[in-house]
């Protein structure tokens, strides 16, 4: 029988030990344990009961159902970005890996590292063949300075900051925007109102799509991108390495890969690749292998004792750069208080904070929008606001739905299959009821995404109608500028007025 470790056997960072910061801070880490025990004693099984109002036997059983059997993993999704405070309930989750022996082990959770070391993507530190070339290029990034993660481990703007900087232009003016593989006004874009706002205050914006969207309208220049089928690329995330090959050739579209490229070409007076190929040859150097190569091959499994292939890496020193056992942390532990936020002045221990939205909250909200409202219905017809525009797809799931409970149907005098309006302070939009016990009474579940290609009499194709996002608010995130309230906020539902069509 295959031996897991016990918790014993990941080195967290509890012991008498300090540990120096790059600020020149000490932290005497003798009381860790005690400090993370702190974070959470107060959250008995029958105080969750009262936040998330899952029954306290239940959260018992999972919990011992979890810690006492090996080897056992934890799955995430989107769910898990879509709360205010998400990086400290990341480090909860990891935490448990840590405890539970269940870390890059297999059947357990793993380190997740770009195979063979191939680095595709330019973020904050990489090694791979796209990075930047002068760190004064990083300095008016939006964001950096205000928020930790987004100095080392997320290279874009912070999404708020940026918006709220088009309308005060300050510390510099935004003038144009670049819109690839986004469409805000449908899909990603919290308050859509403010987002059209802001595309009509810039003075100039590329669109790089596949179909005319809402928020395509508002660009100046639009490139037709092509579909996965029409492209070559890496996929170098995790394993196995591989590559991805053109199938079919449409005329006048181009992959998203070929129009950065070749803008990128005209940006740098150093660019030195001939063509796109020619780049993947050089992220793919670390496998030894060519573009050609890998794609005659199909695939490849980084060897045994690689960094980039598990299990047990911490133990045989392959996460460090210095070959030492250990993580890539300050402390080379792996840190239940972590010490890169305690840099960055946020809690180095896992806590909860009340989402800024519920009824615990906002109980004077809560007296005039008494459901919780969740979001992100899916249906596998579509992907986010991709494909409204494709009749077959359509046919599958015509209509924006909300899943209301029957109880609640009942109280609000809707009938499953009827028009009803979902709203809160913030706004309103148009859903199809579907009557269903999958929600509890006290939640309704709205799919996004939702725009009307077909309604050829607005140019924005009526994409304010059942817009969920008009009942999320931008600017809700965690002290580290990440997450939002996608999933926990307030609204009430009921029947549409008369001649009540659209948001306005």
């Amino acid at each position: 029988m295959q031996e897991y470790p016990t918790p014993d056997a990941v080195p967290a960072l509890t012991g008498s030990f300090s540990v120096t910061l790059a600020s020149g801070k000490t932290i005497d880490c003798t009381t860790v344990w005690d400090n993370f025990k702190a974070s959470i004693l107060d959250y008995t099984p029958e105080t969750l009961e009262s936040i998330t109002r899952v029954p306290a036997k239940d959260i018992i059983q999972a919990a011992r159902f979890y810690a006492a059997y090996k080897p056992a993993s934890i799955h995430w999704g989107v769910p898990i970005d879509m709360t205010p405070e998400i990086t400290p309930l990341c480090q909860a989750i990891a935490a448990l890996w840590a405890l539970t022996g269940n870390l890059d082990v297999p059947g357990g959770n793993v380190f997740t590292r770009p195979a063979f070391n191939a680095v595709a993507y330019a973020l904050p530190g990489a090694e791979g063949v796209i990075r930047l070339k002068d760190q004064k290029q990083d300095k008016p990034r939006i964001g950096r300075k205000e928020y930790g993660p987004f100095d080392k481990f997320i290279w874009r703007c912070q999404t708020d900051q940026a918006l709220e900087q088009i309308f005060t232009e300050i510390p510099y003016p935004i003038k144009g925007l670049w819109m690839q593989t986004c469409n805000p006004l449908a899909g990603i874009g919290l308050d859509p109102k403010l987002w059209q706002k802001a595309l009509e205050k810039l003075d100039f914006i590329v669109g790089v799509d596949l179909f005319m969207t809402p928020s395509l309208r508002y660009a100046d220049i639009i490139l037709p991108a092509s579909t996965f089928l029409e492209k070559d690329g890496v996929r170098s995330w995790w394993v196995p390495l591989q590559t991805i090959n053109k199938a079919v050739t449409v005329g006048d579209c181009r992959p998203d890969v070929e129009i950065n490229f070749e803008l990128a070409r005209r940006f740098d007076p150093d660019f030195k690749w001939e063509h796109v190929h020619d780049l993947f040859d050089d992220i793919l150097k670390p496998s030894g292998m060519s573009f050609e190569d890998l794609s005659a091959k199909g695939w490849a499994l980084p060897p045994e004792n690689h960094p980039s292939r598990p299990y047990h890496r911490h133990r045989k020193g392959l996460l460090r750069a210095d070959g030492k056992p250990g993580f890539t942390t300050p402390s080379g532990k792996f840190e239940l208080y972590a010490t890169l936020r305690e840099e960055w002045n946020l809690k180095p221990v896992p806590y909860y904070r009340k989402p800024p939205f519920t009824p615990v909250s906002r109980p004077d909200l809560f007296e005039q929008y008494p459901l919780i409202l969740s979001t992100g219905r899916r249906f596998p017809a579509f992907f986010h606001a991709k494909h409204r525009n494709i009749p077959w797809l359509r046919q599958l799931d015509p209509d924006p739905v909300v899943e209301i409970h029957p109880e609640t149907a009942s109280k609000n005098n809707i009938c499953h299959g009827e028009w009803v309006m979902v709203e809160n302070w913030l706004g309103k939009a148009k859903f199809k009821a579907k009557v269903t016990k999958i929600v509890p009474p006290w939640m309704v579940m709205a799919a996004h995404g939702w725009w009307f290609p077909e309604k050829k009499d607005d140019p924005l194709f009526h994409t304010f109608e059942s817009n969920i996002n008009m009942l999320i608010p931008m600017g809700a995130h965690g002290d580290d500028g990440l997450g939002t309230p996608v999933k926990h906020l307030m609204c009430r539902i009921r029947k549409p007025f008369p001649d009540e069509d659209k948001n306005e």
